[in-house]
């Protein structure tokens, strides 16, 4: 982005890519009410539970604010590809595989939080939070649209959206 005539901080702004994401840095899970207590007060704070995500305070000034919010580009670091030809006693195989690297993606309902559209819980949430297993990497299950987890953009839910795939294999005979 060259030019913006209404900046929009973080999404359309001068010398970051065009339609960045723009986001609170998820900082693992709160384990007890003590621990909420004593971090800076979260962008929801009044319905925060054990379980729940913490937010990072980028700048350090003891509060999560808008200004605390990280740019991330939506664009893959570099985009690779690459074939492979072999042959033996007549057959000959070739396959054309292509990929990206630093691809980020932002996740949400159907699909991730539980019990969205009646789907279960993913996997993931085997290893969920729970006062006995102090997860920091998955939040306690929660109900889809719950603000402890998804009141707002944060990175919790921004995924690493790198791949390798095949495109195209050939075997044959001559």
């Amino acid at each position: 982005v060259t030019q913006v005539l209404n900046p929009n901080p973080g999404v359309f702004q001068v010398g970051l890519p065009y339609n960045s994401f723009y986001e609170y840095v998820f900082d693992g899970i709160f384990n007890s009410q003590d621990e909420i207590d004593k971090s800076p007060a979260q962008p929801n704070s009044g319905n925060l539970k054990p379980g729940d995500i913490k937010i990072k305070d980028v700048n350090g000034d003891g509060q999560i604010t808008p200004d605390d919010r990280v740019s991330f580009s939506p664009f893959p670091k570099y985009t690779y590809s690459f074939g492979l030809n072999a042959g033996y006693k007549g057959f000959t195989l070739s396959a054309f595989f292509q990929g990206v690297k630093g691809q980020k993606a932002q996740v949400s309902l159907w699909g991730w939080d539980p019990f969205g559209q009646g789907a279960p819980p993913l996997t993931r949430f085997l290893n969920a939070w729970t006062p006995e297993n102090h997860s920091q990497t998955t939040p306690a299950v929660y109900v889809q649209g719950y603000p402890g987890v998804v009141g707002y953009q944060n990175t919790y839910s921004l995924l690493d959206a790198s791949y390798l795939r095949m495109k195209n294999i050939n075997l044959s005979y001559s």
